[in-house]
């Protein structure tokens, strides 16, 4: 039996899921077991034929569900203790991944992993010439007090040693972990559509007392579009956003990113506030597991964050930042761990 399952949610992708699947083939052969999620594509591309060329385990959505509910679709269907959620747009290098990974994770089954994302051109279909960045961190906003919950690149000055290492929020289009670990967190639920995926889990993670790592020798390529091939609906991305904001975040941090997005996009904002309305019973089962589960709290996430933020913003800071900036600003993420009541006090025990 297989360690590790390969989930892959797509929706209009077309060639894309098939050379996705060879890749993974071509590197790892039959050493990880791979579940077809997709999302109500429209295209008339034959995905069905695809599944069955390659023995996948194939689930098909009549609706479209959105990115977050279609990677947690796949997750729940995985048999393997291990899985990788990717990108239906992947490509994959002779690294050992389908080893690597399953043993990143029994290190610490109480984390998500990311690997290096290598930047692929789309149209192109060719590498990049950049070096591949470290995941990610946050900004509450961006220096115009209008992008919030933004996340970025940890790249350029951030160069880690060693094999794993913390980091404050996973980026790149390939996410691991233990199936039960991600279903203790929740997962994705609660989210609409698409959007604030990694902000979502990363943050739950770290405030649950496990954190975020990055497999720093693993690299696996992300073809990057200029334009998607389905619709984006703006009121699910500020939903979204609200959702992170009012189920995790406490009052100073929450009140800063509501009155930013007020200001954005007022109309949008109240739609997403009437959505919530409407998801008042669901919402309120999250925050009910979330007050029993993140016990580590929202300043273990916050430390662990702010060196990244003084890492990359160590000149100018803007007033967002500023109000939650620790006295450990100028001490760089790598240097220091981010520090936590006992891990093994904090929730359940996971395997």
């Amino acid at each position: 039996m297989n360690e590790l399952t390969v989930v892959i949610p797509f929706l209009n992708e077309g060639q894309e899921v098939e050379t996705t699947i060879q890749e993974i083939k071509r590197t790892a052969g039959d050493a990880v077991d791979i579940i077809l999620v997709n999302d109500a594509s429209d295209d008339g591309f034959d995905y069905d034929a695809i599944a069955a060329k390659y023995h996948t385990e194939y689930i098909k959505h009549t609706q479209r569900q959105g990115s977050g509910p279609a990677k947690q679709a796949g997750i729940n269907a995985c048999r393997t203790p291990y899985f990788l959620v990717i990108d239906g747009h992947m490509r994959f290098y002779d690294n050992n991944w389908w080893i690597e990974i399953p043993k990143a994770i029994q290190s610490d089954p109480r984390a998500i992993y990311c690997c290096r994302c290598q930047s692929w051109d789309f149209d192109t279909k060719q590498e990049k010439t950049t070096k591949p960045p470290y995941g990610a961190y946050f900004q509450m906003l961006d220096s115009k007090n209008k992008k919030v919950l933004d996340v970025k690149w940890c790249k350029g000055a951030f160069n880690p040693e060693g094999d794993l290492k913390d980091i404050p929020c996973v980026l790149g289009a390939c996410y691991a972990a233990t199936k039960n670990y991600w279903n203790y967190l929740r997962g994705y639920d609660g989210l609409k559509l698409y959007s604030c995926e990694e902000a979502y889990i990363s943050m739950k993670a770290w405030m649950e007392g496990g954190r975020c790592r990055i497999l720093c020798h693993v690299t696996i390529g992300h073809l990057f579009r200029k334009r998607f091939p389905y619709k984006v609906i703006a009121t699910e991305y500020y939903y979204n956003k609200l959702l992170i904001a009012e189920l995790l975040l406490p009052k100073e941090q929450r009140d800063i990113v509501i009155r930013a997005m007020k200001a954005a996009n007022y109309v949008e904002y109240v739609r997403s506030r009437r959505q919530m309305e409407e998801n008042k019973a669901e919402i309120d089962s999250l925050r009910e597991d979330y007050s029993r589960i993140l016990t580590a709290g929202y300043n273990r996430f916050d430390n662990i964050n702010n060196r990244a933020l003084a890492l990359y913003n160590n000149t100018t800071k803007t007033s967002s930042n500023k109000k939650t900036l620790s006295h450990e600003k100028n001490r760089t993420l790598s240097a220091v761990d981010p520090g936590s009541p006992d891990r093994s006090g904090a929730g359940a025990t996971i395997h």
